[in-house]
């Protein structure tokens, strides 16, 4: 009898993606649920509250595809975003009594109470305002913020992921829009 065939190997699935979509500072509120990401090449790091004012935040790898994330953050890793004419303060989700802030050291990013919280967007970077520097990733090992972004955190991108809710379709499908409604009532009219 002769051997029989090898089965094929099944294609590799497609990436899903989760309710985390990629969206740009214009479109985000103050009540939106947010991850904040730096992206070098392949890989991306995400911002985690988790260590406080005690040391610079740990850079989190996450999974990109599709123009989402592709598994569900942990709570430390998400964010609110109060946005006055391009002036951020950057809160950890449901809380607004700490927040992001730099101080005069490289290593110097920190979740807290420090006075000045506030950053803009500079470039491909946020920027912060009371000193100056630009936070990015050092090392691939945590957030750090310098008085360039040409050097140690050079070539990285920020980029937000907002939490979208799920359709009764499932996860990552398009919203579906509501039915119309009219604003006048029915009835025959000549103009």
């Amino acid at each position: 009898p002769e051997p029989e065939p090898e089965p094929e190997p099944e294609p590799e699935p497609e990436p899903t993606t989760t309710n985390w979509v990629a969206t740009d500072i214009a479109n985000i509120s103050a009540t939106d649920v947010l991850v904040v990401t730096m992206s070098r090449g392949s890989t991306t790091w995400a911002l985690t509250s988790a260590n406080g004012s005690s040391s610079a935040p740990t850079a989190v790898a996450v999974t990109v595809a599709n123009d989402g994330l592709t598994e569900e953050p942990a709570d430390a890793l998400k964010w609110n975003i109060s946005n006055t004419d391009g002036s951020l303060t950057i809160y950890p989700n449901g809380t607004t009594a700490t927040w992001l802030y730099c101080t005069n050291a490289n290593n110097g990013v920190r979740v807290g109470t420090n006075t000045n919280k506030t950053f803009t967007i500079d470039g491909t970077y946020l920027k912060h305002t009371g000193t100056s520097r630009y936070v990015g990733v050092y090392n691939s090992q945590d957030w750090r913020c310098y008085t360039s972004s040409s050097t140690n955190i050079s070539g990285q991108t920020l980029k937000f992921y907002k939490y979208v809710e799920p359709t009764s379709g499932g996860e990552g499908e398009e919203p579906t829009l509501a039915a119309p409604t009219f604003s006048i009532e029915a009835g025959k009219y000549t103009e």
